[in-house]
């Protein structure tokens, strides 16, 4: 019972490690992002995007589709 129960406190230990390592990440993660948009700004310039002419292309929106008429007050 006694290991059974150190068992779950190193899991415990590791999960809580783990969501730590992830709280960290995320972390560091948004101050970058966040240091893009800054920059961004500073510049006055957005990243530069490359995308070929046959990616475009390919990626035309669907043709509206015509509404039925309804007639109102």
């Amino acid at each position: 019972m006694v290991a059974n129960k150190q068992k779950t406190k190193t899991i415990e230990e590791q999960m809580a490690e783990f969501e730590a390592r992830l709280r960290r990440q995320l972390a560091r993660e948004q101050r970058h992002d966040e240091h893009k948009v800054r920059e961004s700004f500073d510049t006055g310039a957005m990243p530069t995007i490359h995308v070929t002419l046959g990616q475009l292309a390919s990626s035309k929106p669907a043709p509206a589709r015509e509404y039925e008429a309804v007639s109102g007050d």
